[in-house]
């Protein structure tokens, strides 16, 4: 009976653990699969880029880098690494979804550390949460190095056509 029940253990076990590990492999595959084409940003970069200034970006993302700088920089560091009381965004922001993210701008957010206040009611904040969120992505993705972008030429007007 011993032998029959560790036996059983140990199919389940090994059950769980490949199920967790097609679960995790899953999550990570979807993570990392999203094309140019799905991404929330345009980033150009010159060949071994150290700056955001080597950078050209679409006008959303960079209206969400001036944004961050207004609202956010403060409390969560100018290159988006965190601070001694704010995390990472690059870290926090890494595998979120977009809904979430809206979620935590407009409510806020209790942490271990502090809060961030809720942005919701700031008219200079939530009509750009899309274009924080795209900003964020690239700096996440790693297209987009520390710094302030320069804008694709003519993105303006092409933001503004809907193009």
């Amino acid at each position: 009976m011993t032998m029959r029940l560790s036996i059983t253990s140990l199919l389940i076990t090994v059950f769980v653990l490949a199920t967790v590990g097609l679960l995790w492999a899953k999550t990570q595959a979807a993570s990392g699969s999203r094309g140019a084409e799905d991404r929330p940003y345009k980033v150009a970069c010159e060949a071994e880029a150290r700056s955001a200034a080597d950078c050209k970006v679409d006008w959303a993302t960079y209206i969400g880098w001036r944004s961050y700088h207004a609202f956010c920089a403060r409390c969560h560091g100018s290159d988006a690494l965190g601070s001694s009381f704010a995390p990472s965004l690059v870290r926090r922001v890494d595998g979120m979804n977009h809904g979430r993210f809206l979620q935590v701008v407009a409510t806020g957010f209790k942490g271990k550390v502090g809060v961030m206040p809720s942005f919701g009611d700031n008219p200079n904040v939530m009509p750009k949460a899309n274009d924080i969120w795209a900003y964020l992505n690239a700096r996440v993705d790693g297209e987009l190095p520390p710094g302030r972008p320069e804008r694709f030429e003519g993105a303006k007007e092409r933001a503004q056509r809907g193009d």
